[in-house]
């Protein structure tokens, strides 16, 4: 926990793209706990994007449990057909699947590359950069 700021920075493009994402219901769901997740998006200047930060002590079993998820469609009052859930691994993609919601997966995230190729169903897609996810979502 001392040592959680030292090395963690956002990948390029994030703020960018949360900066193009603004105004929208962006929430975290994360296996982290849920002050370490607070504390990662404080420091780094991000915790403004977000509304609701579920981590994996909160009140939702973890992820691929959808039932987080499902509550921050809620919170968000988006039906889950048309909520987004952006993530790098196969948790990720697991979860959005149990939910009913779309993915995105990112190559950038350190989960990537654990996805088995062929995986994604059609209206699930993979972005390169965090920028062409907000292109994805604006088109």
């Amino acid at each position: 926990r001392r040592r959680l700021l030292e090395t963690t920075r956002p990948y390029d493009g994030v703020p960018e793209l949360l900066s193009a994402l603004e105004g929208r219901a962006l929430h975290v769901l994360t296996n982290k706990p849920r002050a370490m997740a607070e504390t990662v998006l404080a420091g780094l200047a991000l915790r403004r994007f977000f509304g609701e930060v579920y981590g994996g002590d909160g009140p939702y079993p973890r992820k691929p449990d959808a039932d987080g998820l499902r509550a921050l469609a809620r919170e968000a009052e988006a039906p889950l057909d048309a909520t987004v859930m952006v993530g790098d691994s196969v948790i990720d993609l697991r979860t959005a699947r149990a939910a009913g919601a779309r993915v995105c997966l990112v190559r950038y995230g350190f989960g990537f590359a654990a996805i088995p190729g062929g995986e994604l169903l059609g209206d699930e897609w993979i972005v390169n950069a965090p920028l062409e996810l907000a292109l994805r979502v604006a088109g």
